[in-house]
């Protein structure tokens, strides 16, 4: 049996909010635990839970907003339990997302791009998520863009002339690009 520190069930709109804290939980305890937990609630329940990572008391909060991140991609994807730490990349998407700061400064420079589109008739912005999407990769952002390998360069050099970037590599402007899109 397994020893639980504290736990509180709380409603989280249509569903059960379980918070449980442990001293520390034994090795094998997600996955004997994880399947205990489905076969529990069957008979009751459409069982969906997300689960945060193994967080320290202090970052509750964080280890709520992981829960609840877990729980509606369980929900998207119909899953009976999603964990952070499962979610691999997406977990960065998902906290990108929900920073509000982070967020709204990825926006600005997308609006940037989209600025500057409406008044010159370009196409910066979607070569710019299309650059992001392919991790710089040149060939395939234009195959995607079902353009010229050339015009993507020519529309990178400008990107970095919006971007006060004239003297960043492509590398550098990749790496701007991919935390801009990251959201």
């Amino acid at each position: 049996m397994l020893r639980y520190s504290s736990a509180k069930v709380l409603r989280y709109h249509d569903s059960a909010l379980v918070v449980v804290t442990y001293n520390r939980p034994p090795e094998a305890f997600s996955l004997h635990f994880d399947s205990e937990f489905i076969d529990l609630l069957k008979p009751y329940a459409r069982v969906r839970s997300g689960i945060s990572e193994e967080l320290p008391i202090g970052q509750g909060d964080i280890a709520l907003r992981q829960a609840i991140a877990a729980l509606d991609f369980a929900t998207e994807s119909d899953k009976p339990i999603v964990r952070w730490v499962s979610m691999l990349d997406l977990t960065l998407e998902v906290a990108a997302r929900r920073d509000r700061m982070y967020f709204d400064t990825a926006t600005l420079y997308q609006r940037i791009l989209e600025r500057y589109d409406e008044a010159n008739g370009t196409t910066l912005g979607a070569t710019a998520a299309a650059l992001a999407r392919t991790c710089g990769d040149v060939k395939q952002a234009a195959e995607m863009l079902f353009q010229h390998q050339n015009t993507v360069r020519y529309r990178m050099r400008k990107m970095k002339e919006l971007f006060n970037m004239a003297n960043a590599t492509d590398r550098e402007l990749i790496r701007f690009l991919v935390l801009v899109y990251l959201v």
